[in-house]
């Protein structure tokens, strides 16, 4: 237990280190504004002029137009052809949701990857084009600092900021020298990073130019949008104030907090000291409502309907309505719906609101008023809680937000008569019900586990949520008399009291999600081999024999009928194969998996994953790329006449004339020639040069080799090639593994075994032999090959599932097979890199947890 939670704890540093960042800044704003209440800020904002903000959405616009252009110029430098309404359409929302949700460059290409996969962009390409996005913010944001500060009179009043100018224009030089340098060498050698998987380009000199060209109009533009909203009476430079800008905008996407919040508005009201704060706090207020929250309502209307048309075509096909474009979506955008729902909630528990018996239709008790403050923040909090689960599908989930939902018009009704905030939750009430046919999963919201970035949010939106409650009631002294003070227009006491319900609520959901155990049976290996047997003996995937090497690790469903066999490299959790068991049982497996890699911050990976179970992945936000093609016979027909047979016939013939015969043994039999087998084994691997591997290809192991059959090749009677036989129950598939073959067998020697192996299994009754898994064709290992397709070649060369491609390359069409395509499903971007090197070490070692005695 100890140590389950040890390997918790550390996923989550990120996540308190986030945390710390806006406690401190938040606290720094609290400081700032010691003398300044709500009622001030609202007073200067009334004081804006109409035209002001008219001219900030027009602002806006230009800005977001502008960061459309990063995609393009990206695009071009991968050498990928998009439309630019399309390439416009990807840059807006990964822009608008990465600034509102944070984690922009997850965030991003998530939605990157939704839009350029249909464009036949692959998930490295994604993450490529991600990649230059990021870099061309890093130069704007360079470019601006470095300019602002050099531009600067030298007057070190000008800003508040702690560190003297004559610094900060020493490092705005070196900036520009820097970023000189960087274009020089572009100009002649562009860069190229390179690892032992993979390498990225760095863009030329020219790209390099259009890039800071577009980032620093980008964030130009953004800086004016909230100079032309400060008071007129402003007498701070343009200049000056764009280096504090500058430097709050590096500091709030240092601190990976969600558009920075906190942290921006810190530095800003530190750094411009003689622009009233009430007034620079109004100003940056409004400029979050039209640079973010405006722009999130149309990119979450573009994204529904970006999916709508996409998926015109069934729906015309079918006759069904728009309403089942918002059941197939509806569970990511009411994810965020219901975060707001409980934002809302919370806020309006943190600010006076006061009850107003004049307006209020009836008369409320105390007690009741009371009730519903405290029930209202209960409910806020739940739902922040169950947006997890209903991005999740989540059936109790989604019971849970309706029923919270309908207390929460119910609270703010009876607390101060809140119809605006009654009507609103009533929307979202309506909106949440359109889409439950989405929520089947039937499932705990704290199985799913709650990830870091999750936990992060949920940490921020708390801390701006205590900080708003004490910046509005700042003009109230405390007392610990609040706390038990009731009456009916002292809100500070009810906020008091909220605040502990809530923290009551995280603590317990904190307790859970940490030390809650994971859904991995302890029991004897003798037991978990006994139920894995069991289930073996009904499944009709060749593939799932693997998990008897014992090398891996397996997690069961609840009911014990169905697992995935698993193993962990770093950071990610791969999986092999399809789920093994029941087919009704996969989907709740799959998510299952998910959620515990959820819970301690890995990268769930789904490797060899056959193409029936792709209905299963849909949902998982994951990028679907095919990496090679499983050869399939079927055996019913198959025979050594005919003409396309000859270049077979040839092989076996000569082969049999050497005295070749073929024998299948099994149990006993196999103990008494296993010193036998072991010799041939360990010549093959000298004679290779190679070491045994593991987890997706069978390694030598006496307890493995026993639980299957043996297809023994002798001559003279001496065994000079074998290979195990992995079979189904049903008789619907044979296939072969750990082929091994001894240095003085005939070349041939492995097209025999597996001839005769089929004709063994024709004779058995067996429907189709596989042949083995083989990269895409034309791919292989060509330089330019999508990266998951290198993917393929890895594993048809030094992991897959069976020996026979290995053995029977690069003619393998002379058996003139069925091809299945195979798949690996894992989180698209920066990370494909590294899950590929992961899953090269997994495959290169051997690992034994249980063995198969």
């Amino acid at each position: 237990m100890s140590s389950q939670l040890g390997k918790k704890l550390i996923a989550y540093i990120g996540t308190f280190m986030s945390v710390v960042i806006v406690s401190i800044a938040l606290w720094v704003m609290y400081r700032t504004l010691h003398s300044i209440r709500l009622s001030d800020v609202i007073a200067s904002l009334e004081q804006l002029s109409f035209s002001s903000i008219l001219f900030g959405f027009g602002i806006t616009a230009l800005s977001y137009l502008t960061v459309t252009g990063y995609d393009v110029v990206a695009l071009n430098h991968i050498k990928h052809r998009v439309p630019y309404s399309r390439a416009a359409l990807s840059a807006f929302l990964a822009s608008t949701f990465g600034n509102n949700i944070g984690f922009a460059i997850l965030t991003g290409t998530s939605i990157r990857y939704r839009i350029y996969s249909h464009a036949g962009l692959s998930a490295l390409d994604v993450a490529g084009v991600s990649s230059m996005c990021a870099l061309t913010t890093v130069l704007g944001m360079s470019v601006v600092f470095a300019m602002s500060t050099v531009l600067q009179s030298g007057d070190v009043t000008n800003t508040g900021i702690p560190i003297p100018i004559g610094l900060l224009q020493a490092a705005g030089v070196l900036l520009l020298l820097a970023i000189s340098g960087y274009v020089i060498i572009s100009a002649y050698n562009p860069l190229t990073l390179r690892t032992a998987n993979w390498s990225l380009s760095l863009p030329s000199a020219k790209t390099t130019l259009l890039q800071i060209l577009l980032a620093t109009t980008n964030l130009s533009l953004v800086a004016t949008l909230i100079y032309v909203l400060l008071p007129e009476e402003t007498s701070t430079s343009y200049i000056t104030f764009l280096s504090v800008f500058a430097l709050a905008v590096i500091a709030g996407s240092a601190s990976n907090v969600p558009g920075g919040i906190g942290v921006f508005e810190s530095v800003i009201l530190v750094g411009l000291p003689e622009i009233p704060p009430a007034a620079l706090l109004g100003s940056i207020l409004l400029f979050r409502c039209i640079y973010y929250l405006s722009p999130l309502g149309i990119a979450a209307t573009l994204l529904i309907y970006h999916e709508a048309s996409r998926q015109r075509k069934q729906i015309e096909e079918l006759h069904e309505s728009v309403l089942d474009v918002l059941d197939e979506i509806g569970p990511h955008v009411m994810a965020i719906i219901i975060m707001l729902a409980g934002v809302i909630l919370l806020f309006s528990g943190s600010i006076p609101i006061g009850f107003d018996r004049n307006l209020s239709p009836v008369w409320v008790p105390l007690f009741l008023v009371e009730i519903s403050h405290l029930t209202g923040a209960a409910a806020g909090i739940g739902l922040l809680l169950l947006a997890r689960g209903i991005s999740r599908r989540l059936a109790s989930s989604f019971d849970l937000a309706v029923n919270l939902l309908i207390i929460g018009i119910a609270t703010s009704l009876l607390k101060g008569f809140g119809y605006r905030e009654a009507i609103v939750l009533g929307l979202i009430l309506a909106l949440l019900w359109l889409t439950r046919p989405e929520f089947h999963r039937k499932a705990s919201l704290f199985d799913e586990g709650l990830p870091a970035e999750w936990v992060s949010l949920l940490s921020i939106i708390l801390a701006v949520t205590i900080w708003l409650g004490l910046f509005s009631f700042k003009g109230i002294p405390y007392s610990p008399s609040l706390w038990w003070t009731f009456s009916y227009d002292n809100d500070y006491s009810r906020f008091l009291r909220s605040l502990l319900v809530v923290f009551g609520i995280c603590g317990a959901a904190t307790y859970i999600n940490l030390l809650r155990p994971d859904p991995v049976p302890g029991l004897p290996e003798s037991v978990i081999l006994q139920k894995i047997r069991r289930i073996l003996a009904s499944e009709s995937s060749l593939g799932a024999n693997l998990v008897l090497l014992g090398d891996k690790r397996i997690l069961f469903n609840p009911s014990e009928t169905a697992f995935i066999m698993y193993q962990i490299q770093s950071k990610s959790w791969v999986v092999l194969g399809d789920p093994v068991g029941p087919k009704d049982q996969h989907r709740d497996l799959i998510w299952s998996f998910r959620g515990l890699c959820d819970r301690y911050g890995a990268w769930p990976v789904f490797y060899m994953v056959d193409e029936s179970e792709l209905p299963f992945f849909n949902e998982l936000e994951l990028s679907i790329e095919r990496m090679g093609d499983e050869a399939v016979l079927p055996l019913e027909n198959f025979s050594l006449e005919g003409p396309l047979r000859t270049e077979l016939v040839s092989v076996h013939t000569r082969v049999k004339k050497l005295g070749a015969r073929l024998e299948i043994l099994e149990g006993d039999e196999l103990d008494r020639i296993m010193p036998e087998l072991q010799s041939v084994s360990d010549n093959w691997l000298k004679v290779k040069e190679i070491d045994e591997m593991g987890f997706s290809r069978g390694f030598f192991d006496k307890y493995y080799v026993r639980n299957f059959p043996c297809a023994l090749i002798r001559i003279n009677n001496r065994i000079i090639a074998f290979a195990i036989i992995w079979t189904t129950p049903n008789r619907e598939e044979i296939g072969l593994d750990l082929m091994r073959y001894h240095e003085d067998a005939p070349k041939p020697v492995m097209d025999f075994l597996i001839i005769e192996t089929m004709l063994w299994g024709k004779k058995m009754q067996y429907r189709r032999f596989s042949l083995g898994i083989a990269p895409l064709p034309g791919l292989k290992n060509h330089p330019l090959a999508p990266l998951w397709h290198r993917v393929g070649v890895l594993m048809y060369r030094s992991g897959s599932t069976t020996d026979t491609i290995d053995e029977i390359r690069p003619d393998e069409e002379k058996y003139n097979p069925v091809w299945r395509p195979k798949y690996i499903i894992a989180p698209s971007g920066i990370r494909t890199p590294r899950i590929i090197r992961d899953i090269s070490r997994l495959i290169s070692q051997r690992n034994v947890h249980v063995r198969a005695e």
